[in-house]
Formats: structure tokens, sequence, C-alpha cells
């Protein structure tokens, strides 16, 4: 067999500039977008720090599954940034002219925390931020690892920007742990002095924005820049926690965008299967969406969007009335982690129903599945903290607040799971009790993930119960997590796999006859932002006579293409 390696070696194969970079034309619309939205919403400082229902209504608006790159600027504009900044503002009035230019958007606002060699581990970052003698500190990148990743800092927007950065505070030679620190990146047009941004390629599938590997190289920042104190914590820890809290906000608020992502997403191969034809035998016709196979994803996704928009509100006032961190930390980890995942997986399986039209961007359901799939890294990795939630859950025997359905399916589900860990765990020998701990780690990890799934979807559930989602969407909602857990059912339940898939088969055919009907007034307003070219063959012919033309006349392409149904 001839070996290809020498082929490596030839100029075609040899490393060069990094291609797939986002055009400059295309990071600005983002921002540009991402201003109108955000003066549009016109949210305060008090709906931030109050996590007001306005805030949480932002997150739920459709238009972000239709311009997603613009919610990657404003999540992390209002939230991360802006949120932290108005932490200080008590002790520090000299802030507020600065977060009013935040408000408005004159300052796109960064938030720079994990670095290219310390993600899940931010709290052992290794930026510096050194007291200098005139009490301003140097910000300094100590080498290539350290180097801030992911955050958009390029001046391709064109406006102005800052950040939230974190370093470790020295003084004297001491490390006094990780302070954040207000700092300007560029004017729009020029980086600071001892700023470089390095932008990264766009990310596969998914919107344009201006990703960046960012270095600060003895950064001169004045005494103002730093948020907090000089005085080293007492406990650091709980110090990191507390300077990054508006993180853990974003692991819930971030994760409910999956909502809109869902609707549009089910509206989207909704409408394109029935639009989409195919020949029966005697000639006609026929519609894709009369096969089930069509019809189950679509239908399953359907209950889906309405049992996860009813949970995200009601996660949302769990978390906003909670005084309890744990509390509220348990609540965006659970949804995060089954959302994430449930919502993956449909939109995957959405986007194949839609055939080769489903591989493209300009379709929708690829860009958003590609969006929130960066959330399964942002704001807590679920699988880190998914191992976090649940291995303290299992050492600390914490009991969980009862359910208000203890014999639904889904609520016995959950309860199961983390009971078997339970088993698993006290037969480990005695003192196991530590993730780094070998028989810990291979036979405790690997559950956490699950099990922390299924407590969202209990969690979904109860929300959906409590909001009224009809019997029907939620039925179908609950036989789809029956399915992924059938084991579990039929070991515990003493369901047959027969049972399982009937239970499936009656809720479909339910909702199948009020599929439309539920798309256009169980949801009204999502249609308006369906402007994927695969919907209506105008808009298709209008796409198409956009895209870079070689060869042929025009007049013939009418004659050849008037009649065609793509």
């Amino acid at each position: 067999m001839p070996n290809t390696q020498e082929l490596l070696e030839l100029k075609p194969f040899a490393a060069g500039r990094p291609t797939g970079l986002a055009s400059s034309a295309d990071i600005k619309n983002a921002y540009d977008r991402a201003r109108l939205i955000g003066r549009h919403y016109a949210i305060s400082l008090q709906d931030i720090l109050t996590l007001s229902p306005k805030f949480w209504a932002f997150h739920l608006d459709t238009i972000h599954a239709e311009s997603g790159n613009s919610l990657v600027v404003l999540t992390t504009h209002l939230n991360l940034c802006i949120g932290t900044l108005g932490d200080y503002l008590p002790d520090r009035p000299a802030l507020q002219p600065l977060i009013e230019k935040l408000l408005n958007f004159d300052i796109n606002g960064q938030f720079l925390l994990t670095e290219v060699g310390w993600g899940v581990d931010a709290d052992e970052l290794k930026t510096t931020a050194t007291l200098r003698s005139d009490a301003g500190f140097e910000l300094h990148t100590p080498h290539h690892q350290a180097a801030k990743f992911m955050s958009w800092t390029t001046t391709d927007a064109g406006t102005p920007s800052g950040a939230v950065v974190f370093a470790r505070l020295i003084v004297d030679d001491e490390d006094r742990g990780i302070r954040p620190f207000w700092v300007m990146l560029h004017d729009g047009q020029k980086m600071e002095q001892g700023v470089v941004s390095y932008a990264l390629p766009k990310r596969a599938g998914a919107p344009a924005i201006d990703h960046a590997v960012t270095i600060f190289n003895h950064k001169i920042l004045p005494k103002e820049a730093l948020l907090g104190t000089l005085e080293k914590p007492e406990d650091p820890v709980t110090h990191f926690s507390a300077i990054i809290h508006r993180a853990s906000i974003g692991t819930l608020s971030i994760s409910t965008v999956n909502v809109p992502c869902l609707k549009l997403c089910t509206y989207i191969a909704a409408k394109y299967s029935n639009r989409r034809h195919v020949t029966g035998p005697n000639g006609s016709q026929i519609p894709v969406l009369k096969y089930r196979t069509q019809q189950r994803p679509i239908l399953h996704a359907l209950a889906q969007s309405f049992v996860w928009e009813a949970a995200a509100k009601y996660a949302a006032n769990i978390f906003t009335a909670s005084k309890d961190t744990a509390v509220q930390s348990t609540t965006a980890i659970v949804f995060k982690c089954a959302i994430q995942t449930a919502a993956q997986q449909t939109l995957a399986t959405l986007g194949e129903r839609c055939g080769a039209q489903g591989l493209y961007e300009h379709n929708t359901i690829i860009s958003c599945q590609s969006l929130m799939r960066g959330n399964s890294l942002a704001e807590g990795d679920t699988v880190v903290i998914a191992i976090r939630l649940v291995s303290n859950l299992l050492v600390s025997d914490h009991p969980l607040p009862p359910s208000p359905y203890p014999d639904a399916p889904l609520v016995k589900y959950a309860a199961g799971l983390l009971a078997e860990a339970k088993e698993v765990l006290a037969s480990l020998p005695e003192g196991t009790k530590d993730v780094n701990d070998e028989a810990f780690n291979a036979a405790i990890l690997p559950l956490c993930q699950p099990i922390a799934e299924a407590m969202g979807y209990a969690l979904a559930y109860e929300g959906a119960r409590k909001q009224g989602v009809p019997d029907g969407l939620l039925g179908a909602f609950e036989t789809g997590i029956v399915l992924q857990g059938a084991s579990w059912f039929v070991q515990n339940v003493g369901w047959k796999r027969a049972d399982i898939l009937k239970r499936e088969e009656d809720a479909l055919s339910t909702l199948m006859p009020r599929l439309e009907k539920l798309l256009e007034e169980g949801w009204e307003g999502v249609g308006p932002y369906a402007r994927a070219p695969l919907l209506t063959e105008e808009a298709w012919h209008g796409f198409v006579g956009r895209l870079p033309r070689f060869g042929g006349q025009e007049d013939e392409e009418k004659k050849m293409c008037g009649g065609a149904r793509l």
C-alpha cells in the first residue's frame, strides 16, 4: 500500500496562515445587531443585579436563535462585565459613568477569566498584576499558556472595548490572590499599548464573532483599575467564588437560550418537512411529514420546547427567590446539564431530518446547535459541574428538597440513579471520597453527569406541571426521557420495552393532529424569525440568486428552474 506521509511535505499540505477566519464585516454586523437588541431591551443595572423578570425574559427571546453571534456579545457584556462592575459600585461610585457607557453600548464589555492552560481550574490562572511604586499596576502575561482565551478582543467591531480582567495581585513579591481589574482593550481602531489580540478562526458551524487569544505585555494600569482591595483574603477559595459569582448566574441564564433555539429549529424543521415532497408509488407527491420517521423527532422537539420553556421560568424563579447558594447552584447545574444534552441531541436530529439542507448555517438549525454547543463549556463545563455537584451530594449525604410529584416516573428516575450511586460508593474501600482517588474516579465519576441530567429532567417535569403545560406535551416529553433510560425503567418499574414504545406511540399520535396549531398559536411570534432559505420556494430562489455565479445566462436559468421544487 502506498504511504501518503510524503505528501505532507508538499506545499498544498504545508501549514500556512490559519483559515476559516470570520470577516470583519460579519463581526461588525454581530456587534451592530447586539447594540440594537441591547438598546431595544434597555436592561438596567438594577435588572442585572436583582435578576429581574426582564433579565430572564431577555434570554428567552427568539431573536437570539436568529442572531446567535449577537447573543455571545450580549450575555458577556450584560451579565458578566456590567454585573461584576455593579457589585463594586456601592464602594466605588466613580464607576457609575463607565457603567452608563456600557449600558448604552458605547463601550463593548468583556470578561477575561480563563486562560489557554487554565479553564475549569481558572483559580490557578497565571496572569499577574503587580503593584507599582506609584500605586498603579503592571498587568502581564508571563507565558503563552497564560494568555486569555476565547474572549472577543479584536478591533473588528469598530467600537471601543474594555474588559474585567482577572489576574494575580502581586504586592511586594507576595501573591495576594486573584482580583478583577478594569482594563481598556482598544478604542475601536487601535489596540491599547501593552494589549495584543490574536484573532482565532471562526468556530465550526457557529455564527461569526471575533474570538481571540489575548496577551498583556507589561500593560500599565492606574490604581483605579483594581476592583476590590489590596488585602490578602483569609479564604482564597471563597473569595474567588465571590468575585466570579456572575458566572454561576450565567450557568443558568445562557442555558435558557436553548429554549428559543429549540422553538425556532422545531418550527423550521416542521415547516420544511411539510413542504418537502417525495414521489409515491402512483406518482403522487407526498410531504415527508406524513412519515413517522419525520414526525417523531419533530413532535419530541415540540414537546421539549414547551416543557423547557416552562422549566426555564420555573428554574429562574427558584434561583432568584433563594438566598441559599447551594440551592441556586444545584438548580443552575441540573438545568444546564439536562437541557444541554437534550437540546444537542434534538437539534442534531432535526438537522438530519432536513437532509443536505440541514448541513448549512444559513438554514439555522446547525448554527443553533453549534452556538449552544459552546454553552456546554461556557460558565461551567457540564461534565465538571456535574461531578462537583453529584460527588458533593454523595459524600455529604445532603438531602434534596422533596419533589411535589414523588410518583412521577422522571422524579423516580432521578432518585433511583442517585440511590444506585450511593450503593456504589458504599461498596468502595472505606475513606474513598475524593475525586482523585482511583476507585472513586473509576466507579463514581462516570455516574455523575447522567445523575445531574436526570435531576434536571425531574426539575423540568415539575416546572411544566406547575405552569400548566398540557398533558399531551408533557407526556411526549416524559416518554422521550424514559426511552433514553429504558433499561432503568425495565429493571426498576417493571415496564417492558413494548410498554415504553406503546407509551411513546400514544403520546405522538395524540400530538400529531395538533402540530400545526401548536406551532402557529402556541408559539405566536416565532414565525417571523424563521428566515431560513429552505422554508419557501421564493426564499430559496432568492438565496441562490445572491450566491457567486459561474457560467450560464439568466434567461436560460429561468427556463430551466422555473418549475423546480427544491
